[in-house]
């Protein structure tokens, strides 16, 4: 059986009033630094010039004293047949010509590096970092040095771990993954190397197995209000003592299927269920609620991603008293609310 919890919660409309004190601080903190807003990124682009390498020692040809060419077999000998070698042939029309050709040695360009992706939260909320040899510096000193680059946005790692000589993590934020990216190659560490930083789309794979099985349980009983019999899950990824070795994502159907067991086995009698700020999408999991958890009367699903109110088909058969729409897309679509509120 879920326990109950040290300090008693007041449940309204807005969610949980206060928090537990078995709560670390740091996630809080880290959250009052993080916004929202949807940033996208435009990379200038340089515009490459080749810089062609020129060897002194290099005759295309030596002219004969009858005025034809004669083969010197030291020369190294292009592709095209108008001042092929080093330089790439060159015309009349001269260095501007369109029939200017390149061969023989390559030329080098002046920078390589280019980046075109944008952040958008209409494609994914889930962001993966990837530091390359990252794995030779502590976990303390990465996170320490990439927060305070891009201060004061904040950012809660999830599931940092070294593969190799390289360490990675999972945001759930898309200006911090911005801000990361715009970070790649500006830091220089204390070994003194450019800190290579390399952020994209992904979501974050769950295994379960026992083990976590036993952690999500833990994390779910210090949520759990005995009294009111509700159990908050808002934002349960950053819980504190998940976000170090796991990503768990809600919006994973085998994670969520996993948490309303829990719940089914524990606490069916729960009156009030809070799964806000969870990246949700789908509720497709959620069918099982009306038969399982009988007495349920409130639902937060605040702040995630639903757009459609065909989602809700599954929980047509429950006897929802209140529920929580509020900071999803859906509710942008209409200007009086009593349209999807029924």
């Amino acid at each position: 059986m879920l326990k109950r919890g040290k300090v008693n919660r007041i449940w309204d409309s807005e969610g949980w009033e206060g928090k537990y004190s078995e709560h670390d601080d740091r996630v809080r903190d880290a959250l009052r630094g993080i916004t929202s807003h949807h940033y996208s990124k435009n990379y200038s682009h340089t515009r490459m010039r080749d810089v062609s390498i020129l060897d002194a020692d290099v005759v295309m040809g030596v002219q004969s004293s009858s005025g034809s060419t004669r083969f010197n077999p030291y020369v190294r000998r292009g592709r095209n047949k108008e001042g092929a070698g080093f330089g790439g042939g060159m015309t009349a029309g001269g260095r501007g010509s369109a029939s200017r050709r390149r061969s023989g040695r390559r030329s080098i360009p002046l920078s390589t590096h280019f980046s075109s992706k944008k952040f958008s939260e209409s494609s994914t909320s889930w962001y993966k970092v990837t530091i390359p040899y990252g794995g030779r510096y502590t976990k303390e000193y990465i996170l320490k040095t990439l927060l305070a680059h891009i201060a004061p946005t904040a950012f809660i790692p999830l599931k940092y771990e070294v593969r190799g000589i390289d360490s990675s993590f999972f945001v759930d934020d898309s200006e911090a993954a911005e801000r990361l990216d715009n970070a790649d190659r500006k830091i220089t560490t204390i070994k003194g190397f450019r800190l290579v930083i390399k952020v994209k789309p992904e979501l974050p794979h769950v295994e379960l197995n026992s083990t976590l099985k036993e952690k999500i349980k833990a994390a779910m009983v210090k949520r759990y209000n005995a009294d009111l019999k509700a159990l908050d899950l808002s934002r349960f990824h950053t819980d504190p003592d998940l976000v170090d070795n796991y990503a768990v994502a809600l919006l994973r159907p085998n994670v969520m299927l996993a948490v309303l067991d829990i719940i089914v086995e524990n606490v069916p009698e729960l009156t009030a269920l809070d799964l806000s700020d969870n990246k949700l999408y789908a509720l497709d999991s959620l069918n099982v609620l009306a038969a399982k958890v009988p007495n349920l009367k409130v639902l937060h699903i605040g702040r995630n991603r639903i757009r459609d109110m065909n989602q809700f088909s599954c929980l047509e058969s429950l006897r929802v008293e209140d529920i929580v729409l509020r900071g999803n897309p859906l509710c942008d679509k209409y200007q009086d609310k009593n349209l999807y509120v029924r």
